[in-house]
């Protein structure tokens, strides 16, 4: 296996670094929470902690990158649900529905991951 066919079954599309990758993502994701306790509560801003799931979970080989977006996502919702002080009931639907759509996001990714390294493999 040339180096550049090992270059991309490692890191798909082999140009970015995963470290990069999930350190951006974090950032991202911490920009994205404070955007969200500044702006008026009707506007949702939920979803979009969801791309930067899915990028680290894409190009992060390891899977402890995965959880650690998965944590700071969840905890970064979870305190911008905090202090929009809706009821209990509204705050636990709002978290479940985070969780669930974060982990359906980085499974998708981690499968299309899966499936270009099985493509690749089945190119040599």
């Amino acid at each position: 296996m040339n180096n550049l066919t090992y270059s991309a079954v490692l890191n798909p599309l082999g140009r970015f670094n995963p470290w990069t990758v999930c350190a951006i993502s974090i950032t991202f994701i911490i920009a994205l929470c404070l955007v969200d306790i500044f702006t008026p509560e009707d506007i949702r801003l939920h979803v979009l902690y969801l791309f930067p799931l899915a990028a680290i979970t894409y190009y992060g080989p390891a899977r402890w990158m995965s959880v650690l977006g998965l944590l700071v996502s969840i905890f970064a919702q979870l305190i911008t649900l905090y202090l929009e002080l809706s009821s209990t009931a509204a705050f636990v639907t709002d978290i479940l529905v985070a969780f669930a759509s974060s982990c359906l996001t980085i499974g998708l990714a981690q499968k299309l991951r899966t499936s270009y390294i099985e493509i690749l493999h089945l190119a040599e």
